[in-house]
Parts: structure tokens; sequence; C-alpha cells
């Protein structure tokens, strides 16, 4: 029973740190585009 329980656990956790990593990922590439953008837009002028 203990390690049914523990192999639960540790496989909500991993499911849990999947989604943390998708939101992380996601915010990055947001402020990445934020970053990119003026900088693209300023060379495409010049």
């Amino acid at each position: 029973h203990f390690n049914e329980k523990n192999r639960y656990v540790i496989y909500s956790t991993q499911k849990i740190l999947n989604a943390y990593f998708i939101i992380i990922n996601i915010i990055n590439i947001n402020v990445f585009v934020k970053i990119r953008e003026p900088q693209r837009k300023y060379t495409k002028g010049n």
C-alpha cells in the first residue's frame, strides 16, 4: 500500500511539474517576443 501511494505522489508531482514548466515556457516566449518586437521595428525603420 505504501509503495502504491508513493508512486501516485511521484506521478502527480511530475504532472504538476510538467504543467509548471509549460507555463514558464509560455511566459518566457511571450517576454522574449515582447523584447524582440521593438528591436525588430527599430532595425526595420532604419
